[in-house]
């Protein structure tokens, strides 16, 4: 089974009930978790399909929201601010839009920021600091007049200077080189020296097309187009990370959708990149999706596998997992050589962790996963992922780990959960999906609702304000709010 063309629609959440478990207690008089409506909501707009945070900005994207100027998607950029109560005072600055050939403009988004000191923007003369935050915006499918409509997707940068009131201007747009790239912007990261974008449904087994850019004028040069090791409907590129100089690309189709991730090194000035490691899940299956979302920092990789089945129980899907990645011994390299006849790879990833839901209650596990240092942050649908009746709920959010990377194999406890009561308001749900993004002291979430049957969608975004309670990370984190 091949993973859809587009996820199904996602719109408005309404304002539901936060569940904090212990472990995440709120601050005394915690204000509410603060809702991202988008600028014009509606049933079809696909409210919270991907988010991205930039520095104080938060964007939202609706893949198939209309406006006055667009009819085929847009993205929502809010500035969130500080409270003294610790939570967050959200404002619409303002509202991105493709081109006349954009289609489903905002399926993917990713977000970097710099700070630039000059004397332009001050009257007197006196050099001030400017925050420029950019943000890349896939359009899925976005044409060309060189290509004919369809799914070959683009990119567009805006850079957005502040602080309020925030003006964003579109920067580039870059389109795929040829016209058996499709789907490009699928799935998109910064790195060190540019942009990463995904194209899963290019030539046979998708492909990954990076980019060096320089900033402002985001003249951006193609460096090289990177390809699996399998060679038939692997659908690499579905999902991309970047940390550095390092990239990692999801390739959820290898081996009948048991899954792959590979690891590359794209250093400045090279002409390509090095392949440093290929990874797989332990005890992998056929339609695990292994891949479908994966993060990086530094040299700690993880990757989701949404499909594979837990011992909890036959409604307990997803697991998330964790790998330690170092250069690997030139003894061993040649070894492996020798016994599998492959070449070998400058690195070895070892799988430290597995993460699961730990209910018993059926649950739909890592849709999106996400690493900074030590702490990863997972998706988590609880309540019944396949079905739902009108007048139950689900709970939908994230679960935050703390790994103690100190010891082998790895430990990971999970110091915080977040998970939004929804009542099910639509018959026959699939399941419920999130996009994640998370900052220091935010976790910003999309949510929407996948039905088979519906007709209407109920859906949206919100964003959680956290602090450090104590000195270890995560451990006395506190996120606050409550619908």
């Amino acid at each position: 089974m091949a993973p859809p063309r587009g996820h199904p629609a996602r719109a408005a959440l309404a304002a539901l009930l936060l569940v904090l478990a212990p472990a995440a207690a709120t601050a005394s008089g915690g204000p509410l978790a603060v809702e991202l409506p988008g600028s014009n909501p509606h049933p079809y707009a696909w409210i919270g399909y991907a988010v991205a945070q930039a520095g104080p900005l938060v964007a939202v994207s609706s893949p198939e929201n209309t406006d006055a100027v667009a009819t085929h998607g847009v993205v929502d950029v809010y500035e969130c601010t500080p409270t003294p109560a610790g939570g967050r005072n959200c404002t619409l600055q303002t509202t991105l839009h493709g081109d006349d050939f954009a289609r489903l403009f905002g399926i993917s988004l990713a977000a970097t920021t710099t700070t630039t000191t000059t004397t332009a923007a001050a009257a007197n003369g006196t050099a001030v600091d400017v925050t420029m935050a950019t943000f890349a915006v896939g359009a899925l499918e976005a044409y060309t007049p060189e290509f004919p409509p369809g799914s070959l997707g683009a990119l567009y940068i805006f850079e957005c200077a502040g602080p309020a009131p925030w003006a964003c201007r579109r920067a580039a747009r870059l389109e795929p080189p040829a016209a058996n790239i499709v789907e490009f912007g699928r799935a998109v990261a910064f790195f060190r020296s540019g942009l990463v974008v995904g194209a899963p449904y290019s030539l046979q087994q998708g492909a990954v097309l990076v980019y060096d850019c320089a900033p402002p004028l985001w003249d951006c040069r193609l460096r090289t187009q990177l390809i699996s090791s399998s060679i038939d409907r692997d659908y690499f590129g579905w999902s991309v990370a970047a940390d550095g100089d390092r990239i990692v690309v999801g390739s959820v189709g290898e081996d009948v959708m048991a899954g792959a991730a590979y690891l590359f090194e794209c250093l400045p000035r090279a002409p390509g990149c090095l392949t440093l490691s290929k990874l797989h899940a332990v005890g992998r299956r056929p339609e695990d999706y292994f891949g479908w979302s994966v993060g990086l920092s530094g040299a700690t990789v993880v990757a989701s596998a949404p499909r594979a089945l837990q011992p909890q129980g036959p409604s307990n899907f997803g697991s998330a997992h964790l790998f330690a990645c170092a250069p690997a011994a030139a003894a061993e390299a040649a070894a492996a050589a020798e016994d599998g006849g492959a070449r070998p790879y400058a690195w070895e990833c070892v799988e430290q962790v597995e993460l699961v839901a730990d209910s018993r209650v059926p649950a739909y596990f890592a849709d999106t996963v996400h690493i900074r240092g030590k702490r990863v942050t997972v998706s988590v649908e609880e309540g019944g992922h396949t079905s739902g009746s009108v007048g139950g709920s689900v709970g939908a959010g994230v679960y935050m780990y703390e790994c103690d990377t100190a010891v082998l194999p790895w430990r990971c406890e999970r110091a915080a959960r977040l998970v939004r009561t929804i009542p099910v308001t639509v018959k026959y749900v699939s399941h419920y999906q999130m996009a994640v993004a998370v900052a220091p002291d935010a976790i910003a979430v999309g949510c929407f609702e996948q039905s088979r049957h519906a007709a209407q969608f109920v859906g949206g975004a919100f964003l959680f304000s956290c602090s450090e309670g104590t000195p270890r990370a995560w451990r006395g984190r506190s996120c606050v709010g409550r619908g």
